[in-house]
């Protein structure tokens, strides 16, 4: 069986959620080039992480 070698992760607080997971995970994060995003890393695989805020639909 086969595992997925890259996951994406929505969040509308990139500050928060870089610190969490460096500290429970490990992992390393990496900016992309110009500041757009970029990824996690363990060594041997990449999360990507992208800013999104909050769907019009969940808004009250």
């Amino acid at each position: 069986m086969s595992t997925p070698d890259f996951i994406e992760i929505g969040t509308s607080d990139t500050a928060s959620t870089t610190a969490f997971f460096e500290a429970v995970m490990g992992w390393t994060w990496e900016e992309m080039p110009g500041g757009r995003g970029g990824h996690f890393t363990d060594g041997t695989r990449k999360v990507g992480m992208h800013q999104e805020g909050t769907p019009a639909w969940c808004r009250i």
